[in-house]
């Protein structure tokens, strides 16, 4: 149907639907695909068909960057026992038969819990109708809402703690190596901590692909970001490289983590500090050029939990106040080297031709039994909703 479109996504924590366009005609859509949904035909040679595309994405995903490795290695320490490895999952693939899975099929829409975001030109009346229109297709049944996964916790008290997981190359092929490299802030629970966090990716950001990427050439693929992962921020640094060891790269990341604090942050004037905060405002509080942008925003709120619709404004009200000293006490107990409480966790990848060396650390702790290790961390929890901030939009 012209100007219509809809999409069905899963994955380990949700199904997710969603239709789009013309008010009008939004009804026949939504008819129209969930009576395909409730006609759906289980067939053992389609099957058989998808079980072969799934083994076929874990071949293709060996095959990946060694970057991109790297950064799912510490997706799958944050997410714990919730998360499986590819590693894990593909021994278990051949096990998997028809009858098993069609027992399973009909348990996916049982004891569900649903969030629905109904946004733009569209009445309460009419999204309750298709909601149960939804509902009825696919009949479901409602139970408790799932907790959310909480976020693994690697800090340890006033103990200053360096995790190294090394892993030699996923594709036997593979002459790059890749280091991701965290640095773990804190949960989510002080706006200050996390105003912080942005504002200095935002101001070490481009002084740290100057310094990796163009001064010391390590590699192509160099950035760096401040990440909510779960609820709990982190300040990362990614860089793949095909001519020097996780362990140079390791080296030259710290050196740009001193350099960034004792030069560039502690000689910035207080008028360069104050425009680059301005910069950080605007850009983070331009408005959404379009609905679906709109749309994401508040979607990305409610499947967590937290339904900070102003998230963006409370942010840079936060950022405004913000000082050169509160940055530099940021950097000094956060990524400093020499910080009793900094919690960094690297994840290395090495090439083909690269030797795994174990660096000599006071404050190292080594991982060998991968999987075994990270589902027994300990937890951060889970940060949202705040108790009594559940908020309406103001746009």
């Amino acid at each position: 149907m012209a100007g219509l479109r809809s999409s069905f996504s899963m994955n380990n924590d949700l199904i997710r639907i969603t239709f789009a366009g013309y008010n009008q005609k939004l009804g026949s859509l939504i008819k129209l695909v969930m009576g395909q949904f409730s006609k759906l035909d289980l067939r053992e040679e389609r099957f058989e068909i998808q079980k072969e595309k799934l083994n076929q994405y874990f071949q293709n995903a060996k095959n990946e960057q060694p970057y991109s490795h790297a950064r799912d290695n510490a997706s799958l320490i944050f997410r714990g026992e919730a998360e499986f490895g590819i590693e894990e999952l593909e021994p278990v693939l051949p096990k998997l038969n028809f009858e098993q899975f069609k027992a399973f099929v009909p348990t996916i829409t049982q004891n569900v819990s649903a969030d629905v975001l109904s946004h733009g030109n569209i009445l309460k009346k009419t999204t309750v109708e298709y909601v149960n229109l939804i509902k009825d297709s696919l009949n479901l049944t409602f139970g408790p809402k799932y907790p959310q996964i909480e976020c693994a916790k690697l800090r340890r008290e006033n103990k200053q703690s360096h995790y190294i997981y090394a892993h030699g190359p996923y594709n036997p092929n593979e002459k790059n190596c890749a280091t991701h490299t965290t640095f773990e802030v804190n949960v989510d629970e002080d706006p200050k901590l996390y105003a912080m966090t942005r504002f200095y990716s935002f101001l070490a950001n481009p002084h740290c692909f100057t310094y990796l990427r163009t001064k010391k050439q390590l590699g192509y693929i160099v950035w760096s970001s401040a990440e909510l992962i779960l609820g709990v921020t982190r300040f990362s640094v990614i860089v793949q490289s095909s001519e020097f060891t996780p362990n140079q790269i390791d080296v030259e990341v710290e050196n740009f983590l001193k350099l960034f604090e004792e030069e560039n942050l502690a000689n910035m004037s207080e008028e360069e500090f104050a425009e680059k905060r301005q910069q950080f405002i605007l850009d983070i509080t331009k408005k959404h050029k379009k609905l679906s942008e709109l749309t994401s925003r508040y979607w990305y709120e409610i499947i967590r939990n937290r339904y900070e619709f102003e998230r963006k404004q409370d942010l840079a009200d936060e950022v405004a106040k913000l000082t050169k000293e509160d940055l530099l006490n940021f950097s000094k107990t956060f990524l400093n080297k020499n910080s009793k409480t900094r919690t960094k966790l690297s994840n290395w990848v090495y090439g083909r031709e690269q030797k795994i060396e174990k660096p000599e650390e006071d404050s190292l702790i080594w991982i060998e039994d991968f999987h075994t290790w990270r589902k027994k961390l300990p937890k951060y929890p889970y940060p949202y909703p705040r108790a009594g901030n559940v908020q309406k939009s103001r746009l």
